[in-house]
């Protein structure tokens, strides 16, 4: 198998538009805040995995207040397809999303994201 069937790499990615895309259900996320703000702007749930600092204390709003996340236990695969599991399909994560997002950016910008 060549690298290039395996996936591409590059030095910078337009987050957002990856975010936005209908193929992205979820977003694993290590709980930094510009990362949690643009992933709720695109109302995807989130699997967290805090590492260092503040993002253990993002990662309790997200989880526990916003409940528009799960934190992970580890990061094997077990792990992971138990949080995805819990994820994907949440209609009720699914429309703390959509509300966080509107009360987050306005009207306006809610227009402009629809559009």
């Amino acid at each position: 198998m060549s690298a290039s069937q395996l996936g591409r790499v590059v030095s910078w990615a337009p987050q957002v538009e990856v975010l936005l895309h209908v193929a992205v259900g979820w977003f694993l996320t290590h709980c930094g805040w510009n990362s949690t703000v643009e992933v709720v702007r695109c109302r995807k749930p989130m699997l967290c995995y805090p590492i260092a600092g503040e993002q253990f204390a993002n990662c309790a709003r997200i989880v526990e207040e916003w409940r528009v996340g799960v934190r992970l236990s580890g990061f094997g695969r077990r792990e992971l397809e138990e949080g995805m599991k819990k994820v994907v399909g949440d209609g009720e994560m699914s429309g703390k999303l959509e509300s966080l997002c509107e009360v987050s950016l306005g009207d306006e910008a809610m227009d402009l994201i629809s559009n």
